[in-house]
């Protein structure tokens, strides 16, 4: 590892439930199967008012790339709240890494194939009426549209513009919406409209159903949209908080953006030069 950076914050999650960093980088190395799940906003990206423009950390794409590339290779998996289209325009890592779009919801592989389910006309129409009526009251950028649900973005608004939009949002659209299969849920930075039923969890049982009970998974994410996937990984890998300071979490372990995630991908990286194929 690089000697700028310090080292992981593995005793900061509250009740270390799960294998410290060193102990779960050794089942890499001995693993047949390997996975990386990890969030994008707050994790290899910066939380930003700029969504548009919300680029990796310098080095995150090269780390990732390293990890996807090394002699025994890692499934590498996005899994983000924003769109899939989203992702892939501002990750620019196809062909080496899965993208997870909508909390789970589609999917493009990194052979380029895209798969999610049809979205109902009546649903995507309510949508589009919510988001006019919302952007009415916030202006277009607070407004975040996406395949199967809405986000309202508190960073960087104007208090009394996001207040007014919110409260349509919870006291008018979200009652409305649950007509949909629509549930409102908090995020770090606002609030979204989504499939109920849909999770970051179910992403963790996919990889493992892709990869075999035994494969060696771990999970990066910094929100609480992430805490689904923490719970569904518990006792199987390495649940991950990355965040600069500690929170309550069912993660096993906390790491702080972006130095300790580098050195984090760095070491699985190296583990992977050496483990079993």
């Amino acid at each position: 590892m690089h000697s700028s950076r310090r080292q992981g914050s593995d005793s900061a999650a509250p009740g270390e439930r799960g294998p410290n960093r060193a102990a779960f980088l050794g089942r890499v190395r001995s693993a047949r199967r390997r996975a990386l799940l990890v969030d994008y906003d707050g994790t290899i990206a910066p939380l930003t008012a700029d969504r548009a423009h919300a680029a990796p950390y310098p080095g995150m794409r090269a780390a990732l790339a390293t990890a996807a590339l090394a002699r025994h290779r890692t499934a590498i998996w996005i899994v983000s709240g924003r769109t899939v289209a989203e992702l892939d325009r501002l990750l620019g890592l196809e062909r080496l890494v899965d993208l997870w779009g909508s909390h789970g919801m589609e999917r493009r592989s990194r052979h380029g194939r895209w798969s999610g389910p049809l979205r109902a006309p009546e649903t995507a129409a309510f949508l589009a009426t919510a988001a006019e009526d919302l952007e009415r009251l916030a202006g277009t950028d607070l407004v975040e549209r996406k395949v199967y649900g809405l986000a309202l973005h508190r960073r960087g608004a104007d208090r009394a513009a996001y207040g007014k939009a919110e409260a349509e949002l919870v006291g008018e659209i979200a009652p409305r919406a649950e007509g949909h299969g629509l549930a409102l849920a908090a995020f770090d930075g606002g609030l979204e409209l989504r499939p109920r039923g849909f999770h970051k969890g179910l992403v963790i049982e996919r990889a493992f159903a892709e990869l075999g009970a035994e494969a060696a998974v771990a999970y990066l994410g910094d929100d609480a949209t992430d805490e689904d996937a923490f719970a569904a990984l518990a006792g199987r890998g390495l649940s991950v908080l990355v965040r600069a300071g500690p929170r309550p979490t069912r993660a096993d372990v906390r790491l702080r953006p972006p130095e300790e995630v580098l050195d984090f991908l760095e070491a699985w990286a190296a583990a992977c030069q050496v483990g079993v194929s």
